[in-house]
């Protein structure tokens, strides 16, 4: 297995809290996507932290998830993380953007869920349907 890199503290630490995050592999042979927003992050060591998030595309009623991941390679704009008790999955996260969300959630308008300046509207992408 290849060395871990460090955490890259200036990703998780962006103004925006949304992150795109794809999970390979996901569920029923297909790639997981969801946006996901960040509740909080804890830095347990250089190469390991503990994410707490709400997953928007999963069943509602189980949304709010805390996992402790160990970054495989990142910089200020990707993190490719494996988490501490599933190492069989490979997640990446990214910033959210338009593009993301046009481009795995096809049917679902993303119009409103941005502001002018490409931010995420809190209010709106809360409002976005789930795919499941």
């Amino acid at each position: 297995m290849n060395e871990l890199t460090p955490v890259h503290l200036d990703f998780w630490l962006q103004s925006s809290r949304w992150f795109g995050m794809s999970m390979y592999p996901g569920y029923g042979g297909v790639p997981y996507h969801s946006p996901i927003h960040m509740e909080g992050f804890s830095l347990l060591d250089d190469k390991t932290f503990c994410l707490d998030f709400v997953n928007l595309a999963y069943a509602q009623g189980v949304r709010t998830f805390s996992v402790e991941f160990e970054v495989a390679r990142g910089a200020a704009d990707y993190q490719v993380c494996f988490a501490k008790e599933h190492s069989d999955r490979t997640y990446i996260f990214v910033p959210l953007t338009r593009k993301w969300m046009e481009t795995f959630f096809t049917g679902i308008d993303s119009s409103r869920m941005f502001d002018d300046a490409g931010a995420p509207v809190d209010r709106e992408i809360f409002r976005a349907p789930s795919r499941r």
